[in-house]
């Protein structure tokens, strides 16, 4: 596991012999698979379909917690025990982007809803979960690089942001996920250089934030 971690710091060197085509393809199907499921349980609850797939994140997010507890499966050590003790300069990032947002656009301030609180906290935390601590890790030691397999988390990342059901694939209703891609960037880099699950959620938590009240 060491190993892994270490070497596949090198770059280009290190690009891994299994066919990236492949990998492109499990990535996608999953992303489809995920909204497809997503799909099928917001019309069975009549739950919005963020909400659904905040469900099946919470899901999985548990699940990834007991497998790698057990399993040993993770990439990276588990640092759950320094959730609330990461150091201050980690979270920046988060202020940065709150602070550039007041600067350039007036916030449209209006009391939150429950859902609106569930998007600035219980969403962010089931997301960063399962891409930080179980599509990210699992990538990076599928591709056996660092790099390449934090390349394909944030495609699934950005992928899953713009609801892939096939129907909206043919209809050529997906859009450009310009934001989710900057964020799965920012929050892939930020876990992979401290090592640490909170400067993301507050990162996402932020985003989320700033993409409800100020556009």
């Amino acid at each position: 596991m060491k190993k892994i971690w270490k070497s596949s710091f090198v770059g280009p060197k290190n690009i891994p012999n299994r066919p990236l085509l492949l990998l492109l393809l499990g990535v996608m199907g999953a992303g489809i698979l995920f909204a497809e499921t997503s799909a099928i349980l917001s019309r069975l609850t009549d739950l919005p379909l963020w909400m659904s797939s905040a469900f099946l994140n919470s899901a999985l997010a548990v699940s990834i917690f007991f497998y790698g507890a057990h399993e040993g499966r993770m990439l990276t050590p588990p640092r759950l025990h320094l959730f609330f003790r990461s150091r201050v300069y980690t979270y920046l990032p988060g202020l940065v982007v709150l602070a550039a947002s007041w600067l350039w656009v007036s916030p449209r301030w209006s009391e939150p809803s429950w859902m609106q609180l569930a998007a600035f906290s219980w969403v962010p935390i089931v997301e960063e979960v399962v891409f930080r601590k179980g599509v990210g890790p699992w990538l990076r030691r599928y591709s056996d690089s660092i790099w390449l397999g934090s390349y394909f988390s944030i495609l699934l990342f950005s992928f899953l942001h713009v609801s892939p059901t096939v129907s909206r694939i043919f209809e050529g209703r997906l859009g450009l996920p310009l934001g989710p891609l900057l964020l799965g960037v920012s929050c892939e880099l930020l876990y992979i250089l401290t090592g640490r699950l909170a400067p993301c959620v507050v990162l996402h938590s932020v985003c989320n934030v700033v993409a409800v009240f100020f556009f």
